[in-house]
Formats: C-alpha cells, structure tokens, sequence
C-alpha cells in the first residue's frame, strides 16, 4: 500500500472514529506489529542453545518458583494497564 493511501486512510480514521476507539485500534495494531516481529523460527542449534542454558540455571539454582513467575506476571499485567490507561488520557 503506498504512503498516500496510507495517509488517506489514517486521516479517515481520525475524522471518523472515536477517541477511545483510535486508542485502542493503536494498541491492537502495535500488537500485531510485536507479534510480526517475534515470529521466527528457530534452528536446531538454538533449541540445543536454549535447553543447555537451561540445565545450566536449574543446577546453578538459578530458578523461580511458582509464586515469583506468577507475581512477575501480575507486574507485567499492571504495567500493561497503566500503559493502556496513559495512553487513552493521552487522547
């Protein structure tokens, strides 16, 4: 798609959605695009990388229990709210 159809389409999206609704098709779109950009296979030679590294840590002790995983997840999930709540007063 050309650059000039691209900025027609942007300036018929801001004249015509809502504040709220171009935020979020922002965050839906930038999602795609990190989505893009993490697919990608790996090679043997990485998969064997990774799980030697892997065995490493584990006798390393360089481990997470349960309860560290799920509360580094309940951080990333606040951290993704107040991103998403700056952006839609930002608008």
């Amino acid at each position: 798609m050309s650059i000039s159809a691209l900025t027609n389409l942007r300036d018929y999206l801001i004249g015509t959605l809502s504040k709220e609704d171009m935020a979020w098709l922002s965050l839906e779109l930038a999602g795609h695009v990190r989505e893009e950009e993490e697919l990608k296979p790996y090679t043997k030679e990485e998969l064997n990388d990774m799980i030697d590294e892997s065995e490493r840590q584990i006798a390393i002790g360089e481990v997470y229990d349960f309860d560290e995983v799920l509360c580094e997840i309940e951080e990333e999930l606040d951290n993704e709210f107040v991103k998403e709540e700056q952006l839609l007063e930002a608008v």
